[in-house]
């Protein structure tokens, strides 16, 4: 799931900008929650003192209580990792707000088709980003948690995800081969899918080597 928030000081742009996101992201099979906020300074409290968490940011620049690059500026200590998206009249702030890295200016002459576009690419690249592996070890135990998203329910045959590397909608794990090799070890794997993530849990049992 992406979690979204938008930020502009007109309730119209608010709604505007929340249906098309919904639009694009529904289009795409990707999971969504979107957050709205009007002034810029409670997002800002939010995020720096009471430590909200979110993915995509998508910013109006000109706003009077704090501009959408000092927001974005403040943020990024916070939540390094988010995409932000600046909505604006005036791509001459591109330049100004190179260190913040950007993920997209969209300009608002032309934002209804770049804006479904960009939300897009962004989500895309959030859920790639998401896809990671934990490994956890112990005295004769090793176990190592996989986790990447998908864009459709999986099929589940007698309580095992079916994943393939052929259909475009399914992230390919290859559990047929994770199977096989947890089986030499006495191992396990299981499997659970919610929230467009696919989870994978290897868990290994072996004899632990004794230094000499």
């Amino acid at each position: 799931m992406v979690r979204i928030v938008i930020c502009d000081d007109e309730k119209e742009a608010v709604t505007l900008h929340e249906e098309i996101i919904k639009d694009s992201l529904q289009s795409c099979g990707i999971g969504y929650e979107i957050t709205t906020y009007t002034y810029s300074s409670n997002l800002l409290s939010d995020i720096t003192e009471d430590g909200f968490f979110y993915d995509l940011l998508l910013l109006d620049i000109e706003m009077p209580d704090v501009t959408g690059m000092e927001l974005a500026g403040k943020i990024k200590p916070f939540l390094p990792n988010i995409k932000v998206i600046f909505i604006t009249s005036h791509i001459e702030y591109a330049i100004d707000a190179f260190e913040l890295s950007i993920f997209r200016y969209v300009p608002k002459n032309d934002f209804e088709k770049r804006l479904k576009t960009a939300v897009a690419d962004a989500a895309k690249l959030i859920e790639l980003e998401a896809g990671k592996e934990y490994i956890i070890q112990t005295a004769g135990r090793m176990e190592k948690m996989m986790e990447n998203g998908c864009k459709a329910v999986p099929v589940i045959t007698e309580g095992e995800l079916k994943t393939t590397k052929k259909d475009v909608d399914l992230h390919g794990w290859g559990l047929k081969s994770v199977r096989t090799t947890a089986e030499r070890y006495d191992g396990i794997v299981e499997t659970e899918y919610g929230g467009c993530r696919f989870c994978t849990v290897v868990t290994l049992s072996y004899e632990p080597v004794r230094a000499e």
